[in-house]
């Protein structure tokens, strides 16, 4: 039987709140104010320990997520690690930005029922 270790390495956080997506990169810090995203969109493709579809019996990895945006005519796209202890508050960060009318699209692959 063959295995692919796929390896990665944190170089930073992505934290997305009800008012700001933050990436922190050492003493780098971007700080960008929901109010001033344009085509905001979250990519949940996968939960590290999560297991694929099918008979698979290898576990997702979870750093094929990732959002991108548009501030000030400039695109970001960042990716990153999600793990499952992080679920619950990323699904309470969508749920808020849903009731607040902030506009998104979630393209989610996961298991979990994100922002409901």
């Amino acid at each position: 039987m063959n295995y692919v270790i796929k390896d990665y390495e944190i170089i930073g956080t992505v934290k997305l709140s009800t008012e700001s997506i933050v990436f922190t990169r050492g003493n780098d810090i971007q700080h960008y104010p929901i109010n001033e995203l344009a085509h905001l969109e979250v990519f949940l493709l996968g939960i590290k320990g999560e297991f694929y579809a099918g008979r698979a019996i290898t576990t997702k990895i979870g750093t094929d997520n990732f959002v991108k945006f548009q501030c000030n005519l400039k695109s970001v796209e960042v990716r990153f690690l999600m793990e499952e202890k992080n679920a619950l508050p990323l699904n309470n960060v969508l749920k808020s930005w849903t009731e607040s009318q902030t506009k998104f699209k979630l393209h989610n692959q996961t298991k979990y029922d994100f922002g409901k």
